[in-house]
């Protein structure tokens, strides 16, 4: 990749024993148990806990597929320029973790409001930051 983009993001997602994440490992195993048992209603309730909207029927394998990925996943920071958006009263992601993100050479922009849904929640914040950050780079 040239370089990336990153909305409400994190390095790790289940905390490590440093403290690197964003939620307990026992809250992503009630999610599962959550999905597993009542899939439309899981995702209705994560959406309105996190400033998401309405959306259709959920796909019960592609989130499972996601939440064991999440369960694992721990990043590095992109080799090429990395641009790194957050918003500060995001209730998933700590803002300290979307700081960890973009530590190594990553730029970090904040929005004082827009939650967990950014780009839905504060679109032209992301639009614009996001067409600066392509313009700075010759994109």
């Amino acid at each position: 990749w040239a370089g990336v983009v990153a909305i409400n993001a994190f390095s790790r997602f289940v905390l490590d024993e440093e403290g690197r994440g964003c939620v307990r490992p026992a809250e992503l195993r009630a999610l599962r148990r959550a999905l597993a048992r009542d899939p439309a209603g899981c995702v209705a309730a994560f959406r309105a806990r996190h400033d998401g909207g309405a959306c259709g029927a959920p796909n019960v394998a592609a989130l499972a597929e996601g939440l064991d990925f999440l369960e694992t996943v721990d990043v590095c920071p992109a080799d090429g320029p990395a641009l790194v958006l957050a918003a500060e009263d995001d209730p998933l992601v700590p803002l300290d973790a979307s700081r960890n993100l973009a530590q190594s050479g990553g730029e970090l922009w904040l929005s004082a409001t827009g939650g967990h849904g950014l780009p839905w929640t504060a679109p032209a914040f992301c639009a614009e930051t996001i067409k600066d950050f392509l313009r700075r780079h010759g994109w």
